[in-house]
């Protein structure tokens, strides 16, 4: 019985103490400039795949790496994109994250857009990393479910 009882103490006492790597935002304290733009970005990168336009990003700031990678793999990229989801439509605002990891660094949100695609309907979210300064892009992924957790490495 003691050996239920510390057991189960060390488990909350780790669950209650371990940092989380994202803390939701209310509703009212939503940026909601940070979102459009998140929105923004992807609309523009869903329209430019479809166009089969694979020109620079105008009118968006992009962090380096995620620019890097677009520069040189954007038709790959959206050629992937589009044979594996088809026309992806953007729903609506589903929940806005802070990544507590960046609090003393780079400030940066996760805006989590619910979606609907043609080919798959496992895929539910547009998820787009969205920095405090200057509404930097940092990211953008469709996924199944909100990546709120570390990814898993894999073996």
């Amino acid at each position: 019985m003691k050996k239920i009882a510390l057991l189960s103490f060390i488990l909350i006492c780790q669950l209650s103490f371990s940092q989380k790597r994202y803390s939701k935002i209310s509703d009212k304290n939503i940026n909601i400039e940070r979102a459009e733009t998140g929105k923004s970005f992807v609309e523009k990168f869903i329209e430019k795949c479809n166009n089969h336009d694979y020109s620079e990003f105008e009118g968006f700031i992009i962090s380096g790496g995620i620019k890097n990678g677009m520069d040189k793999n954007l038709k790959k990229g959206c050629e992937d994109m589009l044979e594996k989801y088809g026309k992806i439509e953007i729903l609506n605002l589903n929940s806005v994250y802070f990544a507590n990891f960046s609090k003393n660094l780079d400030p940066i949100d996760l805006v989590i857009y619910d979606i609907k695609t043609e080919k798959s309907t496992e895929t539910k979210y547009a998820s787009i990393w969205v920095y405090h300064d200057k509404n930097v892009i940092g990211g953008f992924r469709l996924s199944q479910e909100k990546p709120l957790e570390k990814p898993k490495k894999s073996k």
